[in-house]
């Protein structure tokens, strides 16, 4: 019998927008439209989230620790929860403002930009996991910009090499991540403290400078260096001008914070 197959990544950021890929979610649609679901969860992402920001996925007992949780020619929950039901009035102008003819459920959630309030669980395209050697990208970015590099292949299920070793476990996840936030949080730190000083000194009048998000703006750092952006481009997404964005750049890269730099190599 023939079918579909449709797959797609549940996934959901944290405060540092760190993006966690958390389960494979497949859609098979067979002729006489019988269908199935099945879920695969990644156990090892899974364990580096705190229970603030995950509490399971709708639907699924992940206590079981199953490899695959199949649902046939039964809606999920996950699924119910998140996507129209034929009866709705709008139903067909959802469809068609994601350029679809038909109900492909994954397909719909991955083009939709449209959110379900009750979490903060989205759909991403499927891609395969890769193996990814950080000795390569060290010498492309700072320190601060490598620990983001770890972190998110960590959080999307890639294998990460570090000199030769296997450095996927939570306690290197959460070791850097913490680091990570600690520096977020004297770059803000930092920013406030010169915000004070050009008040008392009576410079900061006027219009107030424009707030440039320091973890976007190292993402997207990192995007202009592997060609996948312009600077022009990063600024746009920024909402600043070329000329701060230049400034921004020109602060960020003058940092050495030699402490971070100790504390993350001994780790190795």
């Amino acid at each position: 019998m023939k079918h579909s197959l449709t797959k797609g990544i549940i996934c959901l950021k944290d405060k540092l927008n760190i993006e966690y890929r958390i389960c494979v979610i497949e859609y098979f649609l067979n002729e006489d439209e019988t269908f199935e679901y099945r879920f695969y969860p990644n156990y090892e992402v899974i364990d580096l989230l705190d229970s603030d920001l995950f509490q399971g996925i709708p639907g699924l007992n992940l206590d079981l620790k199953k490899e695959v949780y199949i649902r046939k020619n039964i809606v999920p929950v996950f699924i119910s929860e998140r996507v129209p039901l034929k009866n709705r009035e709008d139903y067909y102008e959802l469809l068609q403002k994601v350029n679809m003819t038909f109900m492909d459920p994954i397909e719909f959630l991955i083009k939709s930009k449209e959110r379900y309030s009750g979490d903060k669980f989205y759909l991403i395209n499927y891609d395969k996991p890769k193996t990814v050697n950080i000795d390569e990208v060290k010498g492309k970015a700072n320190v601060f910009g490598v620990i983001k590099i770890i972190l998110q292949n960590i959080a999307s299920n890639n294998q990460v090499y570090l000199d030769g070793n296997k450095i996927n476990n939570s306690i290197t996840f959460k070791t850097l991540r913490y680091l990570y936030k600690m520096q977020y949080k004297n770059l803000k730190d930092k920013q406030k403290e010169g915000i004070c000083i050009a008040k008392n000194e009576g410079h900061y009048q006027g219009r107030k400078e424009k707030y440039v998000d320091i973890l976007a703006f190292y993402d997207l750092l990192e995007k202009v260096k592997n060609k996948d952006l312009t600077n022009k481009q990063a600024a746009q997404l920024l909402g600043i001008s070329i000329d701060k964005y230049y400034r921004t750049k020109k602060k960020l890269q003058n940092k050495n914070d030699t402490l971070l730099q100790t504390k993350i190599f001994k780790l190795f």
